[in-house]
């Protein structure tokens, strides 16, 4: 234990306690043990001793904590990774299956379009020939028959023959008919609950392509929320549509709203476009602004809607879209105005003249110059024309 005391001494450069130590504690060898404890690097304690203070060391700790904790960040990043991985295998597999539903949702769909629309030609047969049917006058329609009656009442028992099978075959008309018609109301059925689902998972393209069978059941089916709610699918369906897209979409709601009627047409259609006029997108409004030129049904000779009841929300809406920022939007609304001071459309009123002449001065300075001509070449003798036909020939404009 001295001795180890003595290199231990020695070797943190004490060496006079060392010499001290050595004389006190009577170690035996003289110098050459002196020696021997000068050289503390051959000493078999002093390399563990080294290994134990180096082991007790601040630095050693917090390098050891450093690598741990760079190991276990290193394990959590690869489980987080694992996880992730695991969860993009498992929707990419979740996906493929919706998009396989989907298909095969299409796929039965177009079958149902083409068996109704096979039972609807059918059924179109079938009253055409009920109504021949009941259009004949018993017992004269043939004349092999007004010569039996004239030659005796020999025949008699034959007519009433033919009459009893012509009303048998009438009455199976009429089942085969109410049968058609069931399964038809069957199909539409299955439409309806079959393309809310499947028209959100389709491209759209397929999308533009499945507008006429959707446009089917809405005439077909008599349930107002689901009409709404499929005109509402068919509007929204295009977060930006382009032009083809919107003519799709304007056609679609003009032609239900010409069998609906007005009413349906303000309170479903109108009503969509007023919500979405001040829209962010520049697409939706233009998209907005064809829709209301659409309900103005150009070229026939009345609007799709009643423009008596309405007119305090359409022409608003149209004068807005009419001082839009994008050029697309006034010129589309522009069209409409255009239409709305038609004959047949809109009455004369004072108040909206004030305002719509205030708007063609606004247009016929605007900066783009197809928008400035149309103002001056339509807009100009359409607003004097509706001016005239409320009596007021000399009303000038102000401008």
């Amino acid at each position: 234990i001295n001795s180890s005391m003595v290199a231990f001494l020695i070797w943190q450069g004490l060496k006079t306690s060392a010499l001290t130590l050595r004389e006190e504690a009577g170690c035996e060898g003289g110098d050459a043990h002196a020696a021997r404890l000068m050289q503390p690097q051959q000493h078999p304690g002093l390399a563990l001793w080294r290994w134990y203070q180096l082991a007790r060391s601040p630095l050693v700790h917090q390098g050891l904590e450093t690598l741990a904790a760079e190991a276990s960040t290193e394990a959590v990043a690869a489980q987080a990774a694992a996880s992730e991985h695991a969860r993009v295998e498992s929707l990419q597999e979740l996906l493929t299956q919706a998009q396989a539903e989907a298909e095969a949702a299409r796929k039965q769909a177009a079958t149902l379009a083409q068996d109704a629309a096979e039972l609807r030609v059918k059924l179109e047969a079938l009253q055409a020939a009920s109504m021949a049917s009941e259009d004949r006058p018993r017992g004269t329609s043939n004349p092999s028959l007004e010569e039996t009656d004239a030659a005796g009442t020999q025949d008699q028992p034959e007519e009433q023959e033919l009459q009893g099978n012509s009303a048998a075959m009438d009455q199976e008309q009429l089942q085969q008919q109410h049968k058609h018609m069931l399964a038809l109301a069957t199909i539409v059925n299955q439409l309806t609950e079959l393309l809310p689902r499947i028209m959100p998972a389709l491209t759209i393209k397929s999308r533009l392509e499945m507008l006429p069978m959707v446009q089917t059941v809405i005439l077909a089916t008599l349930d107002p929320e689901t009409q709404r709610a499929l005109v509402g699918l068919v509007f929204n369906g295009v977060a930006t549509p382009d032009p083809a897209q919107r003519s799709a979409v304007v056609g679609l709601c003009a032609g239900v709203a010409a069998v609906l009627g007005p009413t349906w047409a303000a309170q479903e259609v109108l009503s969509m476009c007023t919500k979405q006029a001040s829209s962010p997108s520049t697409e939706r409004r233009v998209l907005v602004a064809e829709q209301l030129h659409a309900l103005l049904n150009p070229g026939e000779p009345a609007a799709l809607i009643d423009l008596s009841v309405t007119s305090h929300t359409l022409l608003p809406q149209l004068h807005r879209l009419a001082e839009d920022r994008m050029e697309q939007v006034r010129e589309a609304a522009l069209r409409g105005l255009i239409t709305l001071l038609g004959p047949n459309r809109l009455a004369f009123s004072r108040h909206y003249y004030i305002m719509l002449e205030e708007l063609l001065v606004q247009l016929v300075r605007d900066g783009i110059e197809g928008i400035s001509q149309a103002a001056i070449a339509s807009f100009l003798p359409a607003l004097q024309a509706w001016a005239a036909s409320g009596g007021e020939e000399d009303l000038l404009i102000s401008s």
